[in-house]
């Protein structure tokens, strides 16, 4: 399994089950132009699944290097960041890129500063983006197909904090802007929380009772994922589905049980859904006090969602 999927399958179960290039513009009502931003679904074969939208993959380009990279969008993460093993012959390279690299006085991670990060014909200047060491593939520099993207790191919530960030899951593209536009304006509002590490909890409905689920778009597949007593007490007792996945040498047993209660939010309803967790309890604690469970993508494949994290408010089309 490469470092890729193994990294997918580490975050699916820490985190989510237990836990193109081109970019166009539309008009808004308002008469203002709104830059989208591609995604494409990587695919992939996790354990015993296959899943057609496994992670969401973003074409980009960083500072002025000729090389095609991809990062993946992950809400569920803290930090931007770029892998240490991979980006190091780039280093070596670029000694542009090399000296924008430093720990600053009193931190413990190294960073990138000033970088400009292309996603299409969007620029985003000026980004810090952390620097994750010995962690991605490795890479000759001199082998590389210009032609190619090579997965270069992740995209985190720092880059929408105090934005509008529009997520148009059909249409496979997202948008970063000051305002939300006017087409949206009218769409019921919920409201929601940005925790430490800006981290997406939104307030769902669980069998009649306010309860915090995380907003991560590293967990794709499952609308739901909880610990096992959170899950049976909105669910039937029969497993309908299982899934295998192994991890550094471990296998996890995921199982799916259907939703038999209400789950409400943004007038969406997940009872007949499958609600997941991991049979030998490891991430029980991490769903315990103020954080139910974690959603992700399956919630809003069909869904236009806006989240305003300048106001705490989210719509969903």
């Amino acid at each position: 399994m490469n470092k890729r999927i193994v990294a997918l399958v580490t975050c699916i179960v820490l985190i989510g089950l237990l836990f193109a290039a081109g970019c166009k513009t539309i008009k808004s009502r308002t008469g203002g132009e709104l830059a989208w931003i591609h995604f494409d679904w990587e695919k992939a074969t996790i354990g015993d699944r296959y899943l057609e939208k496994a992670a969401m993959l973003v074409p980009v380009t960083i500072d002025n290097l000729p090389q095609k990279f991809n990062m993946q969008f992950d809400l569920g993460a803290t930090i931007s960041e770029f892998y240490g093993t991979t980006i190091a012959p780039f280093l070596e390279r670029y000694p542009d890129l090399a000296k924008k690299l430093n720990t600053p006085d009193n931190q413990r991670r190294p960073r990138f500063s000033s970088i400009n990060l292309g996603l299409g014909s969007v620029v985003l200047n000026n980004l810090t983006i952390f620097n994750r060491e010995n962690y991605g593939d490795t890479l000759a520099i001199d082998t590389i197909d210009l032609d190619e993207e090579i997965h270069i790191g992740t995209i985190g919530p720092d880059i929408v904090q105090d934005k509008i960030l529009i997520i148009d899951f059909p249409g496979q593209r997202f948008a970063i802007t000051e305002q939300i536009p006017e087409e949206y304006q009218a769409l019921p509002v919920e409201n929601f929380e940005m925790r430490p590490g800006l981290r997406f909890f939104l307030p769902f409905i669980i069998d009649g009772k306010e309860e915090f689920v995380l907003f991560d778009t590293g967990n794709s597949s499952f609308a739901m994922v909880t610990s096992r007593e959170h899950a049976l007490s909105i669910s039937g007792s029969d497993i309908m589905d299982s899934i295998t996945l192994p991890s550094w040498g471990k296998e996890y047993f995921i199982y799916g049980h259907e939703i038999v209660k209400d789950v409400y939010f943004g007038g969406k309803n997940l009872k007949g859904e499958m609600v997941y967790y991991d049979s030998s309890g490891s991430m029980d604690d991490y769903f315990s006090g103020d954080m139910w469970g974690s959603t992700g993508n399956a919630m809003f494949f069909e869904n236009i969602v806006i989240f305003d994290c300048k106001n705490m408010t989210v719509r969903i089309k």
